[in-house]
């Protein structure tokens, strides 16, 4: 399954189930992206957002987020 468009991202599924699309507002505070759960990740209130390059995960780092569930 690709990511059909969206962010893909992974996640604990015992907080957001997989293959729910969510959204999710970036750490600037405004831009909000539609993403998809495709991956079991980090525990508990935390995300995996899959980047192309390991420089990129590099620069972003951790950041905090805001999820908004759109459907299960």
């Amino acid at each position: 399954m690709q990511g059909l468009g969206l962010l893909q991202v992974s996640v604990d599924p015992k907080v957001i189930p997989l293959y729910s699309r969510f959204r999710v507002k970036l750490w600037d505070g405004w831009t909000v992206v539609p993403a998809i759960a495709l991956d079991v990740g980090p525990t508990k209130r935390l995300i995996d957002i899959y980047v192309d390059k390991i420089n990129e995960a590099i620069h972003y780092g951790i950041k905090k987020v805001q999820v908004q569930i759109v459907e299960n």
